[in-house]
């Protein structure tokens, strides 16, 4: 049955496309490497070509069969050696929209080979537009990985910013181990040391560290997803046991009730517990950043309450820096003293305490608290 193609740029790449899977698997090797440099089909477009050819994939079923044979003519692109024997005219540019296919066409069966052969052999070198092609390799390589051969490059890269052959920052190393092979359904064993070194690359501005952390934090989520205590409770750990930057806690939830009311949060509001409902701790985590409690229906109601106000708070708040995290942190815990047996602990014990945990707030912000 004839397929009724839509007489627009699409309709028209999805022809050109539906033509190209018909070739003879021998040709498309070829014709993806005029595709690469703008001709044919590829000509007159705004776009690089490897993303009118993305867009031009069916939809439905048929997809993941084109995207196996798309997958099979980037591995024969490859296995030409571009970084040894120069393709086409434009030889940058083929490499540049090779790579960056394969990165969008993550078919480790078919590209981890030859994507590490290119890698082991040290040989790609140039740029296009600016752009080192060994990004391009690098993102191509994160997205294929179908063994743990590359955790030692992305080790290097998150404590160096920059691999033993591929230049990358710790946060692009991170998405390297994220997209380790997993164990059991989880991540790799190494993506706490991972954020850790992204966190430490980030820490030099105050002002966007928390919204750029938080991105690899909530892509770790996505990647494995998870009931949120289960991961609220694994962010902890994972700070604790990799000495996450104290800033961070602006970035993950440090007020959590598991079940059978264990909890954790700050340390300095586990001091106010402790002294209120008196309560002692079961462990401090993270250099005493976080304690764990066993508590009991008073204290659980406290910390509910708390926890739903900061939440709330949280939400409407348009400044998203670590400063302002803590900022409300503090109000938050002020606004909460009339709901402790003893709200004198507060003043006394809590914000003290707080301010000191934070760092990044001004000492004098209790005057404007308790005022």
């Amino acid at each position: 049955m004839p397929v009724d193609y839509e007489d627009n740029p699409l309709g028209w790449a999805r022809r050109a496309f539906d033509r190209w899977l018909a070739a003879a698997a021998g040709d498309r090797a070829d014709e993806l490497i005029r595709w690469f440099q703008n001709y044919d089909e590829a000509a007159g477009w705004g776009d690089e070509p490897y993303l009118w050819v993305l867009k031009a994939l069916p939809e439905g079923e048929q997809r993941t069969e084109a995207q196996a044979a798309l997958a099979r003519a980037i591995a024969d692109v490859l296995a030409r050696k571009p970084d040894e024997q120069p393709l086409g005219k434009y030889p940058e540019q083929v490499a540049h929209n090779l790579f960056l296919l394969a990165a969008a066409t993550p078919r480790p069966d078919f590209l981890w080979a030859p994507l590490k052969a290119v890698y082991e052999r040290r040989r790609l070198s140039g740029k296009f537009e600016g752009t080192d092609l060994r990004e391009r390799l690098r993102a191509a390589l994160t997205a294929n990985q179908a063994d743990d051969s590359l955790a030692v490059e992305w080790e290097r890269m998150g404590a160096q910013a920059g691999g033993d052959f591929l230049p990358g920052s710790p946060v692009d190393a991170f998405y390297g181990v994220l997209m380790l092979p997993p164990r059991n359904g989880r991540p790799s064993a190494r993506i706490g040391s991972a954020l850790a070194n992204a966190a430490r690359h980030l820490g030099h501005d105050e002002n966007l560290r928390r919204p750029r952390f938080m991105s690899p934090v909530e892509a770790l989520k996505k990647a494995f997803p998870r009931g949120p205590v289960e991961w609220d409770v694994d962010l902890i750990s994972m700070a604790d046991h990799n000495n996450w930057p104290s800033w961070t806690r602006s970035c993950i939830n440090v007020l959590v009730i598991t079940q059978r009311g264990v909890s954790f949060m700050p340390g300095a509001l586990g001091l106010g517990i402790e002294s209120a409902y008196q309560i002692t701790p079961l462990a401090e985590l993270w250099g005493g950043q976080i304690v764990k409690m066993q508590l009991n229906n008073g204290a659980l109601v406290y910390i509910e309450r708390l926890r739903n106000a900061f939440e709330r708070s949280l939400d409407l708040m348009s400044l998203r820096s670590d400063r302002a995290w803590e900022g409300l942190l503090g109000r938050t815990i002020l606004d909460s003293a009339s709901l402790l047996p003893q709200p004198e602990t507060i003043l006394e014990k809590v914000l003290p305490a707080h301010l000191r945990e934070s760092g990044s707030i001004n000492p004098g912000y209790l005057v404007g608290l308790a005022g």
